[in-house]
């Protein structure tokens, strides 16, 4: 529900995704494996086309994503943006 909301507050023409379960995650590799603490989703964000192929792909830790805290130019969001355009 509070994804639909963010998608219509931000006229987001595409579905966010929460992976309550983790599926999701490990089948993209992106399930983080702690011993003693459990399993956890590593911070990454993968720009998905119609068609279901990856076009893009940032991980927190290798240092590809940019700052996840700010806005505008150099931010994470704007390497988001950047590749959307990217997809007309």
């Amino acid at each position: 529900e509070s994804h639909g909301k963010a998608c219509a507050k931000g006229s987001l023409t595409f579905p966010l995704l929460s992976d309550s379960d983790g599926s999701v995650s490990e089948a993209y590799g992106a399930d983080l494996k702690i011993p003693l603490l459990g399993s956890f989703s590593d911070r990454q964000t993968f720009v998905i086309d119609s068609s279901g192929t990856v076009r893009e792909h940032w991980l927190e830790r290798d240092g590809s994503m940019a700052n996840v805290k700010a806005i505008g130019p150099g931010s994470h969001v704007q390497q988001v943006l950047d590749a959307l355009d990217k997809l007309g």
